[in-house]
């Protein structure tokens, strides 16, 4: 899971570019409750640069006109409480989530060589087998840490990540 350097991330004193946090900054980090987020304050456990720019990323407008620049394996948290890597989402058959639970169309996604680094960030509470405390708002939109990442294959077998061939339209 890593973002473009400025993604603008949810911190308790408001939103601050991915780039400029670090290990033991402040951030907020939600847990869903009958498919709502609950925020809460945590701290950031890892935050690094991912690559050198040269991989394939992803680029989502979304909202109005609203973006984000992301690893193709980047999970998102869909309006139905599941997650999805970037590189499976489709405009018209999902919606993302916004920090107060409501649903946000996706206008576009494509996918190439942007040229600048992107970050990886995890939460410090402790994986638990799902994605409570490690799903964060990037740029108005929900998505998962990097611990999320790491453990993608557990989560997809519990049931967490939708299968995107089941997806049905919107």
């Amino acid at each position: 899971m890593s973002y473009y350097k400025d993604a603008q991330m949810a911190i308790p004193q408001g939103e601050m570019p991915v780039m400029d946090l670090h290990n033991s900054s402040p951030l907020q980090a939600a847990s869903l409750n009958n498919n709502q987020p609950v925020w809460q304050s945590v701290f950031v456990n890892l935050c690094q640069q991912a690559d050198n720019g040269q991989s394939t990323s992803v680029f989502v407008l979304y909202g109005s006109n609203q973006k984000l620049v992301t690893s193709m394996d980047q999970l998102f948290l869909l309006s139905t409480g599941l997650l999805i890597r970037a590189s499976k989402l489709v405009p018209g058959t999902h919606e993302l989530m916004d920090k107060d639970g409501n649903p946000v169309a996706i206008m576009q996604v494509s996918m190439g060589t942007f040229g600048e680094p992107l970050y990886r960030l995890a939460a410090n509470p402790p994986y638990a087998g799902n994605p409570d405390g490690h799903l964060l708002l990037a740029n108005g939109v929900i998505a998962g840490d990097f611990i999320l990442n790491m453990n993608a294959e557990e989560l997809t077998a519990k049931g967490f990540v939708a299968d995107p061939q089941a997806a049905s339209r919107v």
